[in-house]
C-alpha cells in the first residue's frame, strides 16, 4: 500500500463521518482565526497610531511645565537657544473656547503659537498661510484651522478669508493645514491656531505651557533632554511638575511595547488553538474504537503497523490542515471590516497566518499520534473479537 492510497482512504473516512469531521474542523478554524484576527487587528491598530506618530520629526523635543507657581517665560527661551544642542524653539500656549460660525457654535481647542511651529512639527499646508513673524509683531486676529476642524466648520465652502467668532471677537481664517495622519486625528487635526501674543491678549494667558524644541543632531537628543531638564529644576520647578520627552524616545519605546503585546496576544489566542487539537484527539480515539474490527482485519491480512499509524496520522493532519486553512480565510477577510470600522489601515500579518496554520497542522500531530498509536498497537485477534 503506498502513500497515495493510504491518503484516499483517511479522505474517505473523514468523508464518512461528515458531521463530526466538520465539528473537529470548526474547532480548529475558529482557533485559527481567533489568532490570526487578535493579532492583526492589534498589530494593524498600533501601526497606524504609530504611523501617525512617526509623522513629527524625531529631532523634536517638547517640554511642558504644570506647576502652578512657575510657568515657562520668554527668558526661559532666551536662555535655551543659547545651549550648544538646541536649534529653534517654539511656544505654545493653549486654552478650549466657544468657536462660532454661520449660527454654529463648536467648543474647540485654541492654540497660540508662531510662524516655527508648523516647521518643527512636520507639518504642511493644505491651504492658505501659516503665521507668521509679523503676526506676532502686530497681535493680529488672524488664524489657521486644523484639517478635522476645517471639514467640521466649513463642510461644503472654502475657508480662507472666512471669519470666526472666538469668544465674541472676529478673527479671519488665513490657512487650513494638511492631516497629520491617514487614519487617526492628531491634537493638531482639531485645533485652531492663531499668534501668541494674540492668544496672550485675548485668551487672557500670560504664561507659556508648552516649547516645541528642534535639536540639530537627533545623536545628542538625550544630551539635549537632560540640558533642558536642569534648566528648569535649576529654577525651582520640581520635577514631577515637569515633563520633557522626544519623539523619538516615544516611538522606540512604542516599538518595545509592541513586541511585547504580540507575544502575548499570540500567546493567549493559541490557547483556543490547544482547545481544539484536544478535539481532535478525542474525535480521533472515537474513530478507534469504532473501527476496532477494521483494524484487526486489516493487520490479520498483513497489514503493517506503520501504514495503520500513517493513516491515522494523515486523517488527523487532514482534518488540522483544511480546519487551519478555513480559519486563516476567516482571519484575514474578517481582519479587513474590523480595521476600517477603527479606521486603521488594513494589514495582513502573513507570517502570523503562516505560523497559525502550521500551528494547527503541529496540534493534529501531536494530538494525532495517541490515537494513531493506540491504533497500530492493536493486536488481531483481539481487534477482531471487540463488537
Amino acid at each position: 500500500m503506498n502513500l497515495f492510497q493510504i491518503v484516499k482512504m483517511a479522505l474517505g473516512e473523514i468523508k464518512s463521518n461528515k458531521l463530526r469531521s466538520f465539528l473537529t474542523m470548526l474547532g480548529i478554524a475558529i482557533g485559527t482565526a481567533s489568532v490570526i484576527l487578535f493579532v492583526t487587528i492589534s498589530i494593524g491598530s498600533r501601526q497606524s497610531i504609530n504611523k501617525s506618530m512617526e509623522s513629527k520629526p524625531l529631532d523634536l523635543i517638547t517640554t511642558s511645565i504644570y506647576s502652578q507657581d512657575r510657568k515657562i517665560t520668554e527668558g526661559d527661551i532666551i536662555q535655551l537657544k543659547r545651549m550648544s544642542e538646541i536649534k529653534e524653539i517654539s511656544p505654545e500656549i493653549s486654552k478650549s473656547s466657544v468657536v462660532s460660525y454661520n449660527k454654529k457654535d463648536e467648543n474647540q481647542n485654541i492654540v497660540g503659537t508662531d510662524w516655527k511651529f508648523i516647521q518643527l512639527n512636520g507639518g504642511k499646508l493644505d491651504k492658505g498661510r501659516f503665521i507668521m513673524p509679523v503676526d506676532n509683531d502686530l497681535s493680529t486676529k488672524v488664524i489657521v484651522l486644523g484639517s478635522s476642524v476645517s471639514k467640521k466648520l466649513f463642510p461644503k465652502e472654502d475657508p480662507i478669508g472666512k471669519v470666526v467668532i472666538i469668544n465674541a471677537i472676529p478673527y479671519k481664517v488665513v490657512g487650513v493645514l494638511a492631516p497629520y495622519g491617514d487614519s487617526y486625528e492628531s491634537t493638531e487635526d482639531i485645533s485652531i491656531y492663531m499668534p501668541y501674543k494674540t492668544a496672550q491678549i485675548d485668551l487672557g494667558i500670560s504664561d507659556i505651557g508648552k516649547l516645541n524644541i528642534q535639536v540639530k543632531s537627533v545623536d545628542n537628543i538625550r544630551k539635549a533632554m537632560l540640558e533642558i531638564n536642569n534648566h528648569f529644576t535649576s529654577k525651582g520647578i520640581n520635577q514631577r511638575d515637569l515633563d520633557v520627552r522626544s519623539n523619538k524616545e516615544m516611538i522606540d519605546a512604542q516599538k518595545s511595547m509592541d513586541a511585547t503585546m504580540n507575544l502575548m496576544v499570540g500567546a493567549i489566542a493559541s490557547v483556543s488553538l490547544f482547545v481544539a487539537g484536544i478535539g481532535i484527539m478525542n474525535m480521533m480515539l472515537v474513530s478507534v474504537t469504532e473501527r476496532t474490527k477494521e483494524i484487526g482485519i486489516r493487520k490479520a491480512l498483513g497489514s503493517p503497523r506503520k501504514f495503520i499509524l500513517i493513516q491515522f496520522l494523515v486523517e488527523s493532519l487532514t482534518i488540522s490542515f483544511i480546519g487551519g486553512f478555513i480559519g486563516a480565510t476567516i482571519g484575514i477577510f474578517g481582519s479587513f471590516p474590523i480595521l476600517k470600522s477603527m479606521n486603521a489601515d488594513s494589514y495582513i500579518a502573513w507570517n502570523v497566518v503562516f505560523a497559525s496554520v502550521g500551528f494547527a497542522v503541529l496540534m493534529g500531530v501531536i494530538f494525532g499520534i495517541s490515537p494513531a498509536n493506540k491504533a497500530s498497537k492493536l493486536q488481531p485477534i483481539v481487534a477482531l473479537k471487540s463488537e
